[in-house]
């Protein structure tokens, strides 16, 4: 699994449990997933779980802050262009 799949993105309702995200993460750890991205449009904000050693290191982005995947190079988010984006949807 961990072969076809570098860096799961998921995009949450406001009814998604933090129950529902700690059992992903640890199943993407278990699976050998590097990097999982929780995006949350209705708060503007982005959680990056970077799996490092046997943990997970969780950062946090919002308003304008630019994202750079650590697994998928050349993958930047400009977390202002995608809020704009979503809005006109």
């Amino acid at each position: 699994m961990a072969d076809a799949l570098l860096a799961p993105i998921e995009i949450i309702s406001p009814s998604t449990s933090s129950k529902e995200h700690f059992l992903k993460i640890s199943a993407y750890m278990d699976a050998g997933i590097r990097e999982y991205w929780i995006i949350e449009p209705e708060e503007k904000l982005v959680q990056v779980h970077i799996h490092e050693k046997e943990h997970f290191a969780s950062f946090s982005y919002k308003g304008e802050d630019v994202v750079q995947s650590t697994v998928l190079q050349g993958f930047p988010v400009d977390l202002k262009t995608l809020w704009e984006n979503s809005a006109a949807m």
